[in-house]
């Protein structure tokens, strides 16, 4: 190990240490600071979450499995059975960037999740197809009714 690395290593530990012994005393610096330094501070979290989701859409092959869109800024993860809502919430993360997480601690699973630009996400969850994946169709009363947008449920929780 490289000296430079060595008292890296060594100021590590040592923070490590002061902190867990002034716990509270840690706490209130740090809030202080984060108060003082909220720009950088937001500046720093949005980073880490555009770093992460370029790394789950690495992950993922890098462009919408229906359409071919490699934009990061229309990428999303979709379930392929069509139970992300469910799913985020039995996980206890209802967020992008939670989702995203438990993603990659999970080891970025295949089964049940796909890339998809948010085009063609939306348009599985409204329509029930991507119409990408569609043939054209030939009469317009045909497909006015299809393109009746699903209406949201009535009830608990809406």
């Amino acid at each position: 190990m490289q000296p430079l690395e060595r008292r890296r290593a060594y100021g590590r530990l040592w923070r490590k240490k002061w902190r867990d012994k002034n716990h509270a005393k840690a706490i209130r610096y740090e809030r202080r600071w984060r108060a003082k330094n909220r720009d950088k501070c937001n500046e720093a979290a949005r980073r880490l979450g555009v770093n992460l989701k370029k790394e789950v859409i690495a992950a993922y092959g890098g462009k919408c499995v229906c359409c071919g869109n490699r934009n990061y800024e229309f990428l999303t993860i979709g379930h392929t059975n069509g139970n992300g809502n469910k799913h985020r919430r039995s996980i206890g993360e209802s967020s992008g960037r939670g989702f995203y997480r438990w993603l990659k601690r999970n080891g970025f699973p295949k089964d049940g999740f796909e890339l998809q630009c948010m085009n063609c996400n939306c348009s599985l969850f409204w329509f029930g197809y991507c119409p990408h994946q569609r043939e054209p169709m030939a009469d317009r009363a045909s497909r006015q009714e299809v393109l009746e947008p699903r209406r949201a449920p009535v009830g608990k929780g809406v």
